[in-house]
């Protein structure tokens, strides 16, 4: 066998052939089934720290006090910002005074009617600024 006919190895997942990290890591990963707010939070406009943060909440993957009890870790849980409530998801983000102070300054430098009662509230009214007129009613 000459040299002209020497087998070469050919790395199927590339058009190119060419073996890469990055072209092992897609062939391999676990592509899930799209949620309907995929697109609100992965997109070329959102960082991409804020969108696994993101979907971690959405998705209810969050660090909270809640989720560590459900793998039966015992904590006395309190909420971390008012020190009123067990923290779960629900409380630190719409229930918690400091987290409706959020929302209110917000909505204030952002011109939006902080009027959502729930992450998947928020979610389905965020698809498109004009969704948003008309439900909060107080869009500038």
């Amino acid at each position: 066998m000459n040299r002209a006919e020497e087998d070469t190895l050919i790395w199927l997942p590339e058009l190119k052939g060419d073996f890469s990290t990055a072209s092992a890591f897609e062939a391999i990963r676990n592509k899930g089934v799209r949620v309907h707010w995929h697109g609100a939070v992965w997109n070329r406009f959102t960082h991409p720290k804020l969108a696994a943060n993101a979907w971690k909440l959405y998705s209810g993957r969050a660090a909270i006090d809640l989720a560590a009890k459900k793998k039966g870790i015992q904590l006395a849980s309190k909420c971390k910002l008012c020190g009123l409530q067990e923290e779960d998801l629900n409380h630190l983000l719409w229930q918690c005074d400091f987290a409706d102070k959020t929302w209110n300054w917000l909505a204030g430098k952002f011109k939006f009617g902080a009027c959502f009662r729930n992450s998947r509230d928020a979610m389905s009214r965020s698809t498109t600024s004009e969704s948003l007129s008309k439900s909060c009613g107080r869009w500038r």
